[in-house]
């Protein structure tokens, strides 16, 4: 299988503590990738046919300065860049705007927003306002990821408050999955199950590496669990952990 996306989990450190993290992320949190690390596993996948990378944590734009270096340099690799982003950094529509525009010129050209109930406690639905409003003021595209459980308050809940600002935006439901925080939350029939697949799964393109350099074979959070580890990019190149992970 030829993977088309590389998932950089760069930093497990986040500037919220939410009870639906797969991986139990907070303020006091330290792991995070070195940016020279990043760069490497960027240019090895590169090689082997990678096209996008997606950057995620955590909160990734904690550490700004280094993901803009990261964008610019997989940029100058022409790949493609996604970001996952709570906007806690979204104070005004003016700051939007201006980072926005730093992440788009340095290569960033499609950012995904976690918001939903459990976010909201951490992070003011303005926040999210203040980036769909200035996204569109310059043709960045944008989707919202809303987590749910069998009783949260789901996408409805969220349009409640970002309805006007959203028009135009995709906006996804994604279920929690019972990992982490939310393992400890949430009690076992609130999670939402798929009992059928009839499908591949599609994240099969995908290849995920987590801050201490692990590398996991898709990009569901689901499969970022210990009997599904394929390598550590400490110990082997991404070529042999690729063609493991297959």
């Amino acid at each position: 299988m030829q993977h088309y996306l590389l998932a950089l989990i760069y930093t497990y450190k986040c500037t919220a503590s939410c009870d639906i993290c797969c991986f139990s992320c907070s303020p006091e949190r330290e792991e995070k990738m070195s940016l020279s690390d990043a760069k490497r596993y960027v240019s090895e996948a590169k090689k082997c046919g990678v096209k996008m990378v997606g950057i995620a944590g955590g909160e990734p734009l904690i550490f700004f300065d280094e993901i803009i270096e990261l964008a610019k340099y997989t940029k100058s690799l022409g790949m493609n860049i996604t970001l996952t982003t709570n906007c806690f950094w979204a104070e005004s529509y003016n700051i939007s705007l201006e980072i926005l525009e730093t992440l788009r010129n340095a290569g960033i050209n499609h950012i995904k927003i976690s918001s939903d109930e459990f976010h909201g406690k951490y992070i003011p639905y303005e926040n999210i306002k203040n980036v769909l409003n200035a996204a569109k003021n310059i043709n960045l595209k944008v989707v919202v990821g809303c987590t749910v459980t069998k009783n949260s308050d789901r996408l409805r809940g969220l349009l409640s408050h970002i309805e006007d600002e959203s028009t135009g935006t995709i906006l996804l439901e994604q279920t929690c999955y019972p990992l982490g925080r939310a393992k400890e939350y949430f009690k076992e029939d609130q999670f939402i199950y798929k009992k059928n697949i009839d499908r591949f799964c599609k994240d099969g393109g995908m290849i995920t590496i987590t801050p201490d350099g692990s590398v996991y074979p898709c990009g569901s959070m689901f499969s970022i669990i210990s009997n599904r580890l394929v390598g550590s990019m400490c110990e082997h190149s991404y070529e042999l952990i690729a063609k493991k992970s297959t």
